[in-house]
């Protein structure tokens, strides 16, 4: 991703569960983010930071059926960078590739 200073980025992804989940997301972003939850927001932290991998953890449920995940990453400047990993709540990875929804 490319830009300027003092611009936002989003990213989106649908998944689908056969039944109701409790899970983990960790994020790392460059600069601050916030994370929406089917339209719940689940996470903010407005921050200059570099990108750490899991710096953040936020405790969600997924639905039953299909779940929508909103990240803004408001950049200050310099690098654009998030990463979000969905995993356990044990904290482990969880293997979501059967769970995404495929675009068209």
């Amino acid at each position: 991703m490319f830009g300027k200073k003092q611009q936002v980025a989003y990213a989106y992804a649908e998944l689908t569960f056969p039944k109701e989940k409790t899970a983990k997301f960790k994020i790392g972003s460059n600069d601050g983010v916030i994370c929406w939850l089917n339209g719940k927001k689940v996470h903010e932290n407005l921050i200059g930071r570099k990108l750490t991998i899991d710096e953040d953890e936020v405790d969600i449920s997924f639905k039953k059926g299909i779940n929508k995940v909103l990240l803004k990453i408001p950049n200050e400047g310099a690098n654009w960078e998030v990463c979000l990993r969905v995993c356990k709540t044990n904290g482990m990875p969880m293997d979501i590739s059967q769970y995404l929804v495929q675009c068209e």
